[in-house]
Parts: C-alpha cells; structure tokens; sequence
C-alpha cells in the first residue's frame, strides 16, 4: 500500500530542498488529480501557485495544460525579476 496522501506535500518539498543546491530550479508544477497538495498543513501555501489539480477519470486536459503554462510562465517572470536586483 502507498504512503499516506499527508506525505506527497514532505515528498515534493524535500525533493526541492534536496535539489535546490545543485540544480537552478526556476519553477515548477505539480499534477495531481487529489487537492491534497493545496488543502492540507503544512504546506499548503507552498503549493497554492504551483499546483494543477486534475480529473483522476480525464487526466490532463488542454484547460490543465494551459494553467500549467500560465503557472510556469508567472512563476519566470518572478524569478527573472527577483535576479535581476541581485
């Protein structure tokens, strides 16, 4: 049996920090097809602008592929901004 649905927010999170120190990771999304991700503390602020929540019985659909893009673009332009003042 899998991990309990609270983990899959430590799961990303620590990826993340895991990488942060040896990739530039400028933005990034999460697909999943259970709000678990945006509902649910600790995290769920962390994963509000970064998360598309999909149909488990459709998968991805154009609309999710486009607030995907929107999301990612969004989340570049930050970056962008935020090192350009470095």
């Amino acid at each position: 049996m899998g991990k309990p649905l609270d983990n899959r927010q430590v799961e990303i999170r620590t990826w993340l920090e895991e990488h942060e120190t040896t990739m530039d990771i400028a933005a990034w999304i999460v697909f999943d097809d259970l709000s678990v991700v945006i509902e649910h503390e600790p995290y769920a602020e962390m994963f509000q602008d970064h998360a598309v929540i999909t149909e488990g019985d459709t998968g991805i659909t154009m609309e999710d592929k486009e607030k995907a893009l929107h999301l990612l673009q969004t989340q570049l332009e930050a970056y962008d901004a935020n090192n350009a003042r470095l």
